[in-house]
């Protein structure tokens, strides 16, 4: 007879990734809330946090991108699809009286957002300041807001 569980709303998962000791540490272990530095450390792969906002005749995407150089960043337009890619390095270097230190990190990324409207691609600009990569695009005039009036009777 199989064994019961009592079900309770969002538990029912819990409870059964508790049964399986395959995941009793990766749940905590490579989740990037819990322990945000680990994540590098198993991973080459790292995916920027993306803001996409859409306002009455642009959309501007805004992507966090530190510590990377301009010339590392690639942004296309394909459509309604701005895909943005990147490959961050890093390397230091420590010499000291009795100490060295080298540690190198690496990662590549490569972000596809769909747009909510049509944009003009001649209209795209991207700024990069502080690690943080701003795309700026106009709405092609069909798909700009347009107010409309609610009559009576």
């Amino acid at each position: 007879m199989a064994s019961l569980i009592p079900w309770r709303r969002g538990k029912s998962r819990e409870i059964e990734k508790r049964r399986d000791p395959s995941v009793w540490f990766s749940d905590w272990l490579f989740d990037d809330t819990l322990f945000p530095t680990l994540g590098p450390l198993f991973t080459k792969d790292w995916y920027p946090r993306v803001d996409v906002v859409e306002k009455d005749k642009e959309i501007v995407v805004e992507a966090e991108l530190p510590g990377m150089d301009k010339k590392d960043i690639e942004v296309s337009l394909s459509g309604r699809r701005l895909t943005i890619e990147g490959e961050k390095t890093h390397e230091e270097e420590k010499k000291e009286k009795e100490c060295y230190l080298m540690e190198r990190s690496y990662g590549s990324f490569c972000r596809t957002i769909e747009l909510p409207a049509d944009v003009d691609p001649s209209s795209v600009t991207a700024n990069y300041k502080k690690g943080v990569l701003k795309v700026t695009m106009k709405k092609t005039k069909e798909h700009q807001g347009k107010s409309i009036e609610i009559k009576t009777g």
